[in-house]
């Protein structure tokens, strides 16, 4: 037998100092590239130079130009420097094609050495699609994505689109596919694709990949890195939290969550990270590569491992956890992680509020051009900088990355204002003229005001606007004695009628469970000779009576008035008229 000789395979093989991941970046100057050095000793890495081309190579043997014939992209080598926690190449990417992944090339030793530019076997997106909403969604759910698309191009009508394995990058076959195709469309300057999540994992990250030209064979499948998250469906409450420790989230999850095992976290946004085995795997825009996968400095709460509410159905759970490491203000994202793994946590689609406001004096206001609201806030308002507004809905303002976020829903509110006085007692003035008489509104705040980025967020405090005044009432205190049919003399200029029904509830109780919580209740009558020359010249009524039965309570315990419009009717709500009810010994 004869012994053949080792010889040339004719395969060059790139020993590289540095170690890198695939990225992305916008067709546009000074775009950064993070890597991080393995060498032993940092000076190995300070001479390295590099470029983005479709292909990689130099001019000439050992030569430590760039190889303008077999790069489509014309770009100078750039000089890479020392970081904090990275070296970084920043490349012009304004010549470059949106939609497309190209090959990172690096010259290790610089200008002068005796190596070339070669591929490091990173592919480099260029960002045709730069976001994606929402990020998250519910498992086995049609799914209309909203894609934001390069302002130099790299989105085309009738483009595919799909979910692929977070693991991949650069170009890839349709074996990497995790869902079926869809097809991209355009409304004026929107960009709109229908997914579905039907089959995929539960507490996993997918990507979306693009294939530009849609039926055409000439280009292939290409992984974007934009993250998303596939939940089991996740409703939380409540929709406001103070920041402080102890705090405990109730979370209803039907599908992947474990007792015991599964976690959860507050944080400004839940970072994608990277998974282990063969799990699917994520990236972010911007890694620091000597840290891969994480956001050090994204502002979280401890992971809180989910408990079994006692008593309560199958699916709900308690989560207990220290939001002292939020800022108040903060429209934080509930982050799970269903394995418990610590590395694979992604958006849930809740976001909860960390509330600087605890309360407000009043429980109803009126109409009025210059209503004065008295606001408690321990944490996080500023007098002369915090802003506050009611509103139907407050909007959800959620972060842009890993949130999901959503448009702010349409509503009718104030205007501003701006907050006057000191922790805890602030005052603010609004216009409330123009809102509707009988509905409920949200106080909707913004601790930093315009000055800052914390955006507007639900502060959990519910006012209604109401059109009742108790007539007898003093300092916002009526008097009513422990006895049955008690008058209770009513002023509405405005709304009331014989159909408005008037309850009486427990002062911890609350109008929004007027139904379980009533202890008594009645319906507005005209009163009397006040009625018969009424408001109107006698045509109408502002004085008007109920009756309440006062009886079952203690004497000097307190209570509340809730009214509601239409009754029983779905065109009003029914609210606090803003008195507390005192229980005081009737004569004998």
């Amino acid at each position: 037998m004869r012994n053949l000789a080792l010889g040339d395979t004719g395969i060059t093989v790139l020993v590289s100092p540095f170690a890198c991941s695939a990225g992305s970046i916008a067709a546009s100057q000074s775009q950064p590239l993070d890597l991080v050095c393995l060498a032993a000793s940092p000076a190995a890495c300070a001479k390295a130079t590099g470029y983005i081309g479709s292909t990689c190579g130099s001019a000439s043997s050992g030569s430590s130009t760039p190889n303008r014939a077999t790069s489509t992209v014309s770009v100078s080598a750039a000089m890479l420097s020392a970081g904090k926690v990275a070296w970084r190449l920043v490349v012009d990417g304004s010549n470059l094609e949106p939609g497309v992944s190209y090959r990172m090339c690096l010259d290790v030793d610089g200008p002068g050495g005796a190596a070339g530019f070669a591929d490091t076997g990173c592919p480099v997106y260029v960002a045709g699609v730069s976001s994606i909403e929402p990020t998250s969604a519910e498992v086995n759910r049609d799914l209309t994505l909203n894609v934001r698309c390069s302002s130099k191009g790299g989105c085309r009508v009738g483009a595919h689109m799909a979910f692929c394995d977070g693991s991949v990058s650069g170009t890839l076959g349709e074996e990497s596919l995790r869902s079926t195709r869809t097809e991209l469309r355009r409304f004026g300057d929107n960009w709109q694709a229908s997914l579905s999540t039907n089959g995929l994992t539960v507490g996993s990250y997918y990507q979306l990949c693009v294939d530009l030209d849609g039926r055409g064979s000439a280009q292939t499948w290409t992984a974007t890195g934009l993250p998303f998250f596939v939940t089991g469906g996740v409703n939380a409450t409540p929709a406001a939290l103070e920041r402080a420790s102890g705090a405990v989230v109730k979370i209803r999850c039907l599908t992947g969550c474990v007792a015991g095992k599964t976690q959860a976290y507050l944080a400004k946004e839940c970072s994608a990270q990277r998974f282990g085995g063969g799990s699917a795997a994520s990236y972010v825009l911007s890694l620091a590569l000597s840290q891969p996968w994480v956001t050090s400095d994204s502002e979280r709460s401890r992971a809180a491992t989910l408990l079994e509410e006692p008593g309560a159905p199958y699916g709900n759970y308690l989560a207990t956890m220290d939001l002292t490491p939020l800022r108040a203000g903060l429209t934080a994202r509930l982050c799970i992680d269903y394995a418990g793994s610590g590395v694979a946590a992604g958006d849930s689609g809740v976001g909860i509020y960390m509330a600087g406001v605890k309360g407000m004096q009043q429980r109803a206001v009126r109409r009025a051009p210059a209503q004065v609201l008295q606001i408690t806030c321990s944490v996080g308002c500023v007098t002369f900088v915090t802003e506050a507004y009611l509103s139907t809905a407050c909007p959800p303002s959620l972060p842009a990355v890993g949130a999901g976020a959503a448009p702010s829903s349409s509503s009718v509110s104030t205007l501003s204002g701006r907050f006057l006085g000191a922790a805890p007692n602030f005052e603010v003035t609004l216009d409330t003229s123009k809102l509707l008489l009988g509905k409920n509104y949200r106080l909707c705040t913004d601790l930093d005001g315009a000055v800052g980025s914390l955006p507007a967020g639900d502060s959990s405090v519910q006012v209604h606007v109401s059109a009742l005044e108790a007539r007898d009432a003093t300092n916002g205190i009526l008097k009513v004695q422990r006895a049955k049919a008690q008058a209770v003399r009513i002023l509405c200029n405005e709304g009331c009628g014989m159909s408005t029904r008037v309850t009486l509830i427990a002062e911890n109780s609350t109008c929004a469970d007027v139904a379980k919580a009533a202890l008594s209740s009645g319906y507005l009558v005209a009163d009397g000779y006040a009625a018969a020359s009424g408001a109107l010249g006698g045509f109408g009524t502002a004085a008007w009576t109920v009756q309440i039965d006062a009886s079952a309570l203690s004497v000097g315990a307190g209570a509340r008035l809730c009214a509601d419009l239409d009754g029983y009717g779905v065109v009003f709500q029914a609210g606090d008229i803003g008195v507390t009810v005192l229980i005081v010994k009737a004569p004998s």
